[in-house]
């Protein structure tokens, strides 16, 4: 098995010269040079070292290829994943060990921290990586191992499309990544108050039932083609204002800077997943008028190939490790195993970028169809979720991709296999914004959720609150990262934990 060192920090009183030597040669005469090295926070860690650049260097660091020479070194360093250091024939790379220990806080000690690190490398000894030559990801690691390799071939990818198809990938490229993640409500919810909800493994089984494109004949036409199994379309797509549902209207447009929101009303020229049609013609939510698109089906006499269905259930069937296994060793396999099946995923939209944002390569799973179909499944199935359940607006809190909080407890299994809803539990929270959730395990802007009730509670008038004075969680701000029309928002600690501000889609 691989030996890893785990280092506390860096020396903070050297110049950087004298610093990159002590990281690159600070363990060569006592370990091979196959070992593997590990900070806790490694964003943390270097910027010891990017502080001491100039602005120039910091900039191109920052940016692909995010590869610099400094003197006598090459510096490489993606943020949160790797550090590398290199000079003289001698190379040192570093990885974030936090990132596999997402729940934990940094460790007091050396000694726990390198406890923790030891451990990992149990965990992925276990999932048959004995010898690990990369920890920047947990997908990385096992596509370095050779883990994956006997499973990529049989991925369709955009380099087996024909260029006459390609259309159809551009028009889903433009549907994808529309994940659902948006706060209703705006407030504190104490414990018994909020409940979350969740689908067990959401993308990797809808990436689980995807038939093999090249098992599939593509036709472009104006004219609907309700038969088809898959279509990418584009067209005047409308929801209406006045149903019951436009509320919780899974349906997501660009507001105009980047940000996705829920939207009412008509979007023109709207590209758009067959299944969403679907979806907004079942509940009368609204309608949609096609200009072009599209539709894929099987070829006759064919029975598709599911390409990525032994792989995900493989991976999934993993997670709970074996019989004998501690709670925490247990949790580990898991969450690295969940990290591999989100990171396969991620790379069905992999691609590298020049400075002004042109693609210049595609990953080697390269699938804007198969990511466009996996995220909008998942949102439907959330969307449906909330239908059969019959969640109202005044329940609603918060959607994050493939899961709901909701002020009404619904009975369900603590388990589920993978693609089925399951019961996570109830925690005080605070919801500020679609990605500003605080709880007892969930942490914004370094402030933990007793941090921010104590807060409240002392300092009911304030309306910057936060450990982190420099840059603060700014209740006058909240405005600006909202995604939905709230009429009011708390303006102290006293409102934020009293009030309960409702929301509306955005109407177009």
């Amino acid at each position: 098995m691989s030996q890893v060192v785990a280092y506390d920090q860096t020396p903070t009183d050297l110049p950087v010269g004298e610093l990159l030597d002590w990281l690159l040669f600070s363990c060569t005469a006592r370990y091979p040079s196959s070992t593997l090295r590990v900070f806790w926070d490694l964003d943390d860690a270097v910027s010891s070292i990017t502080k001491q650049l100039s602005d120039d260097a910091r900039r191109t660091l920052s940016q692909p290829p995010h590869r610099i020479r400094l003197g006598s070194y090459r510096l490489y360093y993606i943020p949160s994943k790797v550090f590398s250091i290199g000079k003289s024939g001698e190379e040192a790379n570093f990885f974030s060990l936090d990132q596999y220990f997402p729940e934990d806080l940094k460790p007091r000690s050396l000694s726990e921290l390198q406890r923790k690190a030891d451990l990992l490398m149990t965990a992925l000894s276990d999932l048959g990586i004995p010898s690990p030559t990369t920890l920047s990801s947990p997908v990385a690691c096992f596509k370095a191992s050779g883990l994956l390799d006997e499973h990529q071939s049989a991925i369709p990818t955009i380099f087996d499309a024909p260029e006459s198809h390609l259309e159809a990938y551009e028009i889903a490229l433009q549907c994808t990544p529309r994940e659902w993640v948006a706060n209703y409500q705006i407030g504190h919810w104490a414990e018994g108050d909020l409940w979350s909800t969740d689908i067990a493994s959401a993308y990797p089984f809808h990436a689980s039932q995807l038939i093999d494109l090249r098992d599939c004949s593509f036709s472009r036409s104006n004219i609907m083609d309700e038969t088809a199994y898959y279509g990418f379309l584009e067209g005047d797509f409308t929801v209406y204002p006045d149903h019951p549902l436009a509320f919780c209207s899974p349906f997501l447009t660009d507001r105009g800077d980047g940000t996705l929101v829920n939207f009412t009303g008509t979007v023109p020229n709207y590209p758009c997943l067959l299944d969403e049609v679907r979806i907004l013609y079942r509940h009368g939510l609204g309608e949609f008028r096609l200009k072009s698109g599209w539709f894929v089906k099987p070829l006759n006499g064919v029975r598709p190939n599911v390409p990525l269905n032994v792989l995900m259930t493989q991976l999934y069937d993993r997670r709970g490790g074996h019989q004998g296994m501690s709670n925490e060793m247990s949790n580990l396999v898991s969450y690295i195993v969940k990290r591999v099946m989100t990171g396969i995923i991620g790379k069905l939209l992999e691609a590298y970028k020049d400075d002004d944002g042109n693609i210049t390569k595609y990953g080697d799973l390269y699938n804007p169809i198969y990511h466009a179909l996996v995220t909008t499944r998942t949102r439907l199935q959330v969307f449906d979720f909330l239908v059969q359940n019959e969640i109202t607006r005044d329940e609603l809190v918060h959607i994050g991709v493939d899961g709901v909080r909701a002020t009404r407890y619904i009975h369900l299994p603590d388990q589920a296999p993978m693609g089925r809803w399951r019961s996570a539990d109830s925690q005080p929270t605070f919801v500020l914004s679609p990605g500003a959730i605080i709880t007892p395990y969930r942490n914004f802007k370094r402030t933990g959720y007793v941090d921010l009730l104590v807060e409240c509670l002392t300092h009911p008038m304030a309306y910057q609150l936060g450990n982190d004075p420099s840059n603060p969680i700014d209740l006058h701000k909240l405005f600006l990262n909202q995604t939905r029309s709230f009429g009011v928002l708390p303006v102290t600690g006293e409102r934020l934990l009293n009030m309960r501000c409702t929301s509306y889609p955005v109407e177009l």
